[in-house]
C-alpha cells in the first residue's frame, strides 16, 4: 500500500498479505508506526470503496475526485513494475 501526495511524492509505503482486507491493513500500520499516525492526523486520505468505513479515509465520489487518484494508481503501476522487474 502506498500514501503519495497529488504530485506523486510517496511519504509511506508497505506491504500487507494478500488474505488482509484494505482497511485491516491501513489500521494495522495505524496502530504500530508513528509516522503513519502523523499522516493521518495531518493530511487527508482519498481512497476508492475499498476504505469505506475507514475513519482515516475519504471515499471517492465524485469525478474530481477520482481523477486525484490517478496519480495514487500511477505510482503504484510504477512500484509494481519496479518490483517485477527486480523478480526476473
Amino acid at each position: 500500500m502506498v500514501v503519495c501526495d497529488e504530485d506523486g511524492i510517496v511519504y509511506d509505503i508497505w506491504f500487507h498479505p494478500a488474505s488482509y482486507h484494505e482497511v485491516r491493513s491501513l489500521r494495522i500500520r495505524h496502530k504500530m508506526s508513528k509516522w503513519f499516525r502523523f499522516l493521518t492526523e495531518n493530511f487527508e486520505f482519498i481512497g476508492d470503496k475499498g476504505y469505506k468505513g475507514c475513519e482515516y479515509v475519504k471515499v471517492c465520489e465524485d469525478k474530481q475526485e477520482k481523477s486525484k487518484r490517478q496519480i495514487i494508481e500511477a505510482v503504484n503501476s510504477q512500484i509494481l513494475s519496479i518490483c517485477i522487474c527486480y523478480w526476473l
